[in-house]
């Protein structure tokens, strides 16, 4: 199903004007081109590139979930962690945690990984922003307004 760029209408894949707001839609053989080159760039590791397909092809057909998860993980792998989180949670592929941004709630020293002594945790291996514990240290994993985690914390990708 395609949604219009437009007006947010939903659209069969067929259709080349929106129902709604009668503006050209794209083709599908431009949406099938951005897949299939966003594919091939993951494919090689050139993840940059596969993020710019992805998000290109997600601002032609909002409705794609697919590609919008892709480009939401993507974006997070590139360090955009903030932008890949918040387009996981538009798609209602991800939900507020209130876990530490830094550690992203798993307590373990974000800078060295657990594997060497580093001037971030000081070889205790725990997080230093949160102190090992994994909820944000501002609002302690409550959200809110808190200006630490935005108020959206870190989230967590929902099951099924």
């Amino acid at each position: 199903m395609k949604l219009c760029p437009h007006c947010g209408a939903a659209n069969d894949d067929k259709v080349l004007y929106c129902v709604e707001c009668m503006k050209p839609l794209p083709s599908p053989v431009t949406l099938d081109y951005l897949r299939r080159e966003g594919m091939a760039a993951l494919n090689s590791g050139d993840i940059r590139r596969a993020e710019e397909k992805f998000s290109r092809l997600i601002s032609l057909n909002p409705g794609d979930r697919e590609a919008g998860a892709l480009a939401g993980v993507l974006r997070i792998k590139l360090g955009l962690i903030r932008e890949g989180w918040s387009l996981l949670e538009d798609l209602n592929l991800a939900e507020s945690s209130g876990r530490c941004p830094s550690c992203r709630g798993t307590g373990r020293c974000p800078t060295c990984e657990g594997e060497e002594i580093c001037i971030m945790c000081r070889g205790t291996r725990r997080c230093a922003f949160c102190g090992g514990r994994g909820l944000c240290p501002s609002c302690g994993g409550s959200g809110g307004s808190c200006a630490v985690c935005g108020g959206i914390g870190v989230r967590r990708l929902l099951e099924g």
